[in-house]
């Protein structure tokens, strides 16, 4: 019970504050004792001190530190540099034992030496400053690969990289086996760090240097073959020397060959690679490293398609392999990526289809096969009017609603382009499901807007002229071949409400014929005409009458225009309701 009133104090605001308080009055009670063993301690009790002090102390700390820098224990002189190093890692003020850091570069000790360079880099002095007595430590008796490494990286950009480069792999083998005997990354991420500021260089003379370094340890070939990889242009025969690492034992070294190879998609380098990384599908112990490998070939050559499939249909696979398998198979036959090749493409898509055109006929959105399969299909028929036949073709054949709505949305989203679709539609709206029936015709408002009044006019009966029409008959002949009427004629008349002249140019005889105008191409035919009209105020007086004469004397407003749009579900955008009756088969009222 104690505990627990104590826990609930501890979490009032009060306590909170208090809390904080007490932590603001430890820290200051153990930065003053610092302070103290920095003025009046021996010196190892200063340096300690020193070590754990913040940025705003960093001048009493140089102050008190840089007599130590010459002290006759090498240990003290080193211990000094460390901290003064990590103050000025801090951004910390030094400034006052500069003087005795740079002294410090010459002395006996290399290690010390180095310690007072990599403090007075971290303060800001240039780095080429420090290269003299970097050098003498690299030119100077065998050191241990630690302080060797401290005295190269220092020099990159400064000296040859090839001269730098092998003391900073010693030291990266040195860290990459005590890693994994269960040291810490940290020493690994430093050396991979500098490695890296020398590679980016792209001093071509490092590559040999690189290559020689493949066989050091298995631990570190990967990363050095990723190296190797970011030089341009790349090291001679690049796709030999990785296949010679894709067979070795070490799982993350052909791990990294393939996943690098897998950036070499010339016809000529998937001819030699292509081949080690199909079979691997077969083993399950490297069937990862094989996908992925095909993953990066995907659309670019045929190889594997055929194993693919087999694995994809393989019960006794993980599942997650055989859901990649079908992915890459998509991608390969995915038109959408233009950097592949139309022959492969045309080859992966009939075996995807062999695939998954029964996963979709028969599986839900939410299954993972059917996820796998479909997730690229609106790329795989790069024909549109195919597409939406294929699409209607599995929104007719699956049963599962989720997936008939799936297949209506992606059928909307084509507008126009699914009009092949339009029986299977259609035909949706007599489902059970008012959630199916609702997508329909969603669907149907897009791809044909004006549906509705499409099926009333066919049911409509056929229109009559009447005495207010006064309908202008073809002189002789009943055929609709007469002269076109003039457009800017015509035009004029629909826009000022003058309904005797539309009869005047418009007859049964020309009233299918694109009017005239010059020598514009795809004219419109006269009831495209009027209804370009529809929302103009100045015409909207007669508009509705100019109309029904034009359908009584055989105009058809399902004609297309050149954009492959019929005028009546052109209409059906612009149009009011008054028009579209008209359109349907209703008289004008």
């Amino acid at each position: 019970m104690r505990t627990l009133i104590f826990a609930m104090l501890l979490s009032t605001p009060i306590a909170q504050s208090y809390a904080d308080d007490s932590a603001d009055k430890f820290f200051a009670k153990m930065e003053a004792e610092a302070l103290k063993k920095l003025e009046r301690g021996n010196p190892n009790q200063k340096i300690d001190a020193a070590s754990t002090m913040e940025a705003e102390n960093a001048p009493k700390a140089a102050v008190a530190l840089a007599p130590l820098l010459a002290h006759k224990d090498r240990d003290i002189r080193f211990g000094a540099a460390d901290a003064l190093w990590t103050l000025a890692g801090k951004d910390g003020d030094i400034s006052a034992a500069i003087p005795a850091l740079k002294a410090m570069l010459l002395d006996s000790d290399s290690a010390v030496a180095m310690q007072a360079a990599g403090a007075l880099a971290s303060a800001g002095i240039p780095e080429t400053e420090l290269a003299g007595a970097r050098r003498r430590v690299l030119s100077g008796p065998p050191q241990s690969h630690d302080v060797q490494f401290l005295a190269a990286r220092g020099l990159i950009g400064i000296d040859p990289s090839a001269d730098v480069l092998p003391y900073l792999l010693a030291y990266y083998f040195d860290a990459v086996e005590d890693a994994k005997l269960g040291g810490s990354d940290d020493a690994v991420e430093l050396a991979t760090n500098a490695i890296e500021q020398v590679v980016v260089r792209n001093e071509l003379d490092t590559i040999p240097v690189l290559e020689e370094a493949l066989s050091a340890t298995p631990a570190a070939t990967g990363f050095l073959l990723e190296q190797l990889a970011r030089f341009d242009p790349k090291p001679a025969d690049w796709v030999g020397l990785l296949l010679e690492y894709t067979d070795q034992g070490y799982r993350d070294t052909r791990a990294t060959a393939f996943e690098l190879l897998g950036n070499e998609t010339e016809p000529a380098a998937l001819s030699r690679w292509l081949p080690k990384a199909v079979p691997l599908l077969e083993d399950a112990r490297l069937r990862e490293i094989g996908l992925d490998a095909l993953d990066d070939a995907a659309g670019k050559s045929d190889l594997g398609l055929d194993a693919l499939a087999a694995l994809a249909g393989d019960a006794g696979a993980k599942r997650e392999h055989r859901l990649q398998a079908i992915e890459i198979l998509s991608d390969a036959a995915d038109t959408s990526q233009h950097d592949g090749v139309a022959a492969v493409k045309a080859t992966a898509y009939p075996i995807w289809y062999r695939l998954c055109d029964s996963i979709i006929n028969q599986q839900s959105p939410d299954d993972d096969e059917f996820k796998a399969c479909h997730g690229d299909s609106s790329w795989l028929i790069a024909d549109d009017a195919k597409r939406a036949r294929q699409w209607a073709d599995w929104l007719t054949h699956n049963s599962n609603v989720e997936t008939k709505l799936l297949f209506l949305g992606q059928l909307e989203g084509m507008w126009s382009r699914a009009a092949p679709a339009l029986p299977a539609v259609h035909a949706a709206r007599q489902h059970a499901d008012p959630r199916v029936v609702a997508a329909a015709e969603a669907a149907l408002n897009r791809i044909e807007p004006a549906w509705r009044e499409r099926r009333a006019r066919a049911s409509a009966p056929a229109p009559v002229a009447t005495p207010n029409h006064d309908v202008e008959r073809p002189a002789t002949g009943s055929g609709r071949s007469g002269k076109p009427a003039d457009g800017a004629a015509l035009y004029d008349a629909i826009r000022t409400n003058n309904l005797a002249a539309v009869k005047k140019l418009v007859r049964a005889d020309n009233v299918a014929v694109p009017v005239q105008f010059g020598q514009i191409p795809n004219a419109p035919l006269p009831i495209q005409a009027a209804l370009n009209f529809c929302g103009v105020p100045q015409s909207a007086q007669a508009l509705p009458l100019i109309v029904e004469y034009l359908i009584s004397i055989g105009a058809n407003p399902d004609v297309p225009n050149a954009d492959g749009m019929s005028a009546l579900d052109m209409a059906k955008y612009a149009c009011p309701e008054s028009i579209m009756r008209i359109l349907a088969g209703a008289p004008a009222s």
